[in-house]
């Protein structure tokens, strides 16, 4: 990842990141997604899922509290976040790790968490991203991808306007889902809410086979 995203979770922010992702303000929005890929993966006799940009792990601290019996795994390229999500979910696995180019085995991940990561990548390493995401994903396995809706750039008012930014960028569902789909991906369910920074889509996909 690049230098201006990992200067962007510092140690101040992964600290605010934390605080605001554990108030019933921002968890509402996931309780109920969380129970459902919970009782998808049940389904498909499924059992780990991994979270991709886990952040500080607040939606596996979601899975955790509903069902201990899976297998979780949190992936991001910030230490600063995983000093929170290990002391949060300690019976999870964490590590550094990079979306476009995963260290997981192929067709063996029950289900897998994509959240409000797509704004920081490109449109190349989203598609790289995409592939890795449908490589490891198991036949019947589940994709649970939530971004900013819309067009242009995120605008971050609360950072230093002196720094430099990561990418930061909105995308429309009408790009999203195609590609998503021409990796194997199938589109099962979608919705949109407004939020305070903004619009969020919210995507389940469905690997076949």
């Amino acid at each position: 990842m690049s230098a201006p995203l990992l200067a962007f979770y510092n140690e101040e922010a992964s600290l605010k990141y934390k605080i605001m992702m554990e108030s019933e303000d921002e968890l509402k929005f996931y309780r109920k997604d969380m129970t459902e890929m919970i009782d998808l993966l049940k389904t498909a006799e499924l059992s780990t899922i991994v979270d991709v940009g886990c952040g500080t792990a607040c939606l596996l601290n979601l899975v955790a509290q509903v069902d201990n019996s899976l297998s979780l795994v949190g992936v991001d390229c910030c230490e600063t976040m995983l000093v929170h999500a290990r002391a949060l979910v300690p019976s999870a696995s964490f590590s550094i790790g990079d979306a476009t180019k995963l260290d997981i085995e192929s067709d063996s991940v029950g289900g897998l968490i994509c959240s409000f990561v797509s704004h920081h990548l490109s449109n190349e390493e989203l598609k790289d991203a995409v592939s890795e995401f449908a490589r490891v994903l198991a036949p019947g396995g589940h994709l649970y991808h939530c971004y900013w809706h819309g067009e242009g750039n995120m605008e971050y008012s609360h950072h230093d306007e002196a720094a430099v930014m990561p990418t930061l960028v909105k995308r429309m569902a009408d790009d999203v889902v195609p590609l998503f789909e021409s990796f194997g991906l199938t589109n099962v369910k979608q919705r949109i809410e407004s939020y305070v920074w903004g619009v969020m889509c919210f995507e389940l996909y469905k690997k076949y086979r």
